[in-house]
């Protein structure tokens, strides 16, 4: 080697400096380094170099041997390049609506990195009147939050790999990676670690020309990475090299594989592909100035518990005199967003659940005086709404109540039950006044009138409840497209009482005999066409806005001004019964349009479901519901089948006595989320899917 007057060559510095220079080489510049000669071959094949590197990657635990591999340099390249695993720890999944949160780690006892999922259940909750608004009542829980090590999801043994291949002078990774779960074999799911490829253009958080739906993570999280979500199955959603693998993201292949004796190869069936993002540690760490940063757990009512992260942006400090500067007020400043780590199918994981946009005097409400909430900041919100499908999504206006660094109410409008004052609801697609009555109502709130004058009259006297709505759609609505009735967020089949087909044709009989959806599904549903569906319609004239005012209890069947012209020039019989008959027909519904800016006013009542008793009571058939029951709410929706425009949601939920009696939860060691929605029998839910 020719070395210029003056100069010295790498090999021939020190030791010592030869030692100082490979600590601070990358991994793949140290194997670099160890192919030039047999004495850069020793320094960077010197153990304890790879013993730092491994112990950069694994915070909290102290490596000390290298099992079940013979040196650290040997563990260190068999698990490389998915070290970052155990460095990052949390990460989050885009499984459709739901979600997946796990925590990951490195197992020195055995050598494997793995990863398990976060789980939180409800814990203890409770109910508890509102002293600021006695028809509110405040509903708390305690959760608790567990690893379950039960079901590693990722388990990745350090076995020796296949050399990695060279293409036209490019170094071609391999493409998975078997995971190791103890389940697999017995239950034929198998699963393969996939290194993910960065998605070329840096994606802005208010960028809005790719949707949500195609990156990974979504914009609503900060991140340095990202990957593109179309490309994942196909081959450009694999990287060809190191510098294309992003280091905060991977994704897993999952599939079930059915093998026969008599088949040499198995059946390989249900194949999906799940990406996981990691979130940085600034996201979550809580500071002086920004105490709720930090992965809260939200009550989603019939959803179950959920995962938020709460995101305080680094703003500027707002200079507000010296004086502040020495109090905790400083806190009280900036935007405090909570975006879905998990979620579900009305507003899924990666979306925003609610933000309060001025946690500062801009965005004060008031200080509460009142128990539990005693001292508490309340400020203005907005909570994130969607139908089922994340479909037609809307902010709708609360308020949040800021207990403490570690506990949150959000508030929620509630539908009042067997009152005059309507519900008035407010979509894109509509104006609503919803009134909603309920025979012997015995629910949440404490002292909420038991009945309502509607039962007295003459036509009610023998029904259990009533929803009564007037509705103003904003754009017309074909007649066969409008429907009404039930959905459920998860399955009921195996939940579904014996004799429970009989009891279906008997509501079809005596009820709804246009009622039709499949209570069988995964997602079960069963709707009817609104026009034969609702006891009794009444057509009104058009008006330019909705004026709030209760349907009333003495509602005829008919029209007023140019709607009985309406309901005339389409032959409509006159009584309801005979309505109902003749809309059955699909043709007599296509003939008929929903005008826009049309009122259009409607009851829907029966004596058959008995919400105090929770049963069904048919004719020559009664069955109680209560231990048939999973703990969801009952949903009663207003919609377009065709369009999936939600016109209003009202969501009935069933409390045991125990918890509506009990004591208010003690706080949690996570922190926690006790969105304090008012808690009524139902909700006001537009789309709604509010935080309990």
């Amino acid at each position: 080697m020719e070395v210029s007057q003056g100069s010295r060559s790498l090999v021939s510095l020190p030791s010592e400096i030869l030692f100082q220079i490979c600590r601070n080489l990358h991994p793949e510049d140290l194997g670099a380094l160890s192919q030039v000669c047999s004495r850069l071959r020793d320094h960077a094949h010197d153990d304890s170099h790879w013993q730092r590197l491994i112990q950069d990657h694994v915070p909290g635990c102290r490596i000390t041997r290298p099992f079940p591999a013979e040196s650290f340099r040997q563990l260190f390249t068999r698990h490389y390049p998915r070290w970052f695993l155990p460095r990052y720890k949390i990460w989050f999944a885009d499984e459709p609506h739901v979600g997946k949160l796990l925590v990951a780690r490195y197992e020195p006892r055995t050598g494997t990195i793995e990863a398990y999922r976060l789980v939180a259940e409800r814990g203890t909750h409770s109910f508890q009147m509102w002293e600021h608004d006695p028809q509110v009542s405040i509903h708390t829980f305690a959760p608790t939050v567990s690893v379950h090590v039960d079901n590693p999801v990722i388990r990745l043994e350090p076995r020796p790999l296949r050399p990695a291949l060279r293409m036209h002078g490019r170094r071609i990774l391999p493409a998975e990676i078997p995971v190791d779960t103890p389940q697999a074999a017995a239950s034929g799911l198998f699963s393969n670690f996939m290194l993910a490829r960065l998605y070329p253009t840096p994606v802005q958080r208010d960028d809005g020309s790719r949707s949500y739906a195609e990156i990974w993570p979504p914009a609503t999280v900060p991140a340095p990475q990202h990957v593109s979500i179309p490309d994942r199955e196909g081959p450009n959603g694999l990287p060809s090299c190191m510098a294309e693998v992003p280091d905060t993201i991977f994704r897993i292949r999952r599939w079930m594989e059915f093998v026969h004796s008599g088949l040499p190869v198995g059946v390989r069936m249900g194949e999906v592909i799940a990406t996981y993002s990691t979130l940085l540690p600034a996201l979550y760490t809580p500071t002086a100035s920004k105490p709720w940063r930090g992965i809260w757990v939200g009550d989603y009512a019939g959803h179950g518990c959920e995962f938020l992260l709460l995101l305080q942006p680094d703003d500027p400090i707002i200079d507000v005199g010296d004086h502040l500067a020495q109090s905790a007020d400083h806190i009280y400043q900036g935007e405090l967003k909570a975006v879905k780590l998990t979620g579900d199918p009305n507003v899924p994981r990666g979306q925003v659940t609610f933000v309060a946009a001025d946690l500062g005097p801009g965005g004060l409400l008031r200080i509460a005086e009142e128990a539990p909430f005693t001292g508490a900041r309340v400020v203005r919100s907005k909570g994130h709404v969607a139908a089922r499908g994340f479909r037609d999504d809307q902010y709708l206006d609360s308020e949040l109540m800021m207990l403490s660094a570690d506990r949150l109410a959000h508030y929620w409008k509630v539908v009042k039950v067997n009152t005059s004052t309507p519900v008035v609801i407010e979509t894109p697609h509509s104006s609503t006044n919803l009134n909603v009555r309920i025979q012997n109502y015995r629910g949440l709130p404490e002292g909420s009138p038991s009945t309502s004058p509607y039962f007295s009259t003459p036509a009610h006297t023998a029904d259990q409840y009533s929803i009564a709505f007037s509705v103003l759609p904003k754009s017309s609505i074909p007649g066969n497209d409008l429907v009404f009735g039930n959905d459920f967020d998860r399955p009921i089949r195996d939940r579904l009482p014996p004799g429970f087909n009989t009891a279906f044709r008997i509501v079809k009989w005596a009820i709804d005999p246009g009622i039709d959806g499949d209570p069988y599904a995964d997602e079960p549903n069963l709707y009817g066409p609104a026009l034969s569906s609702v006891n009794v319609f009444r057509v009104g004239e058009k008006q330019p806005t909705l004026v709030p005012a209760e349907v009333p209890s003495t509602l005829e069947e008919g029209g007023d001004g140019d709607g009985a012209t309406m309901r005339a020039d389409h032959n409509v019989p006159a009584d309801a019964g005979a309505r109902k008959k003749w809309f059955l027909e699909e043709t007599k519904r296509t003939e008929w349009v929903f005008d826009a800016g049309r009122v259009y006013t409607a009851d829907f009542f029966n004596p058959y479901l008995d919400f105090n008793r929770f049963a069904l009571k048919l004719p020559g058939f009664s069955l109680s519901l209560m231990h048939y029951w999973d703990g969801q709410p009952l949903r009663y929706v207003l919609k377009n089948r065709k369009s999936g425009a939600v016109y209003f949601v009202i969501v009935f939920t069933l409390v045991p006595k125990a918890d509506a009696q009990g004591e208010p939860a003690e706080k949690s060691g996570l922190k926690d989320t006790t969105e304090g929605k008012p808690e009524g029998h139902e909700r006001e839910s537009d789309n709604e899917e509010g935080v309990d």
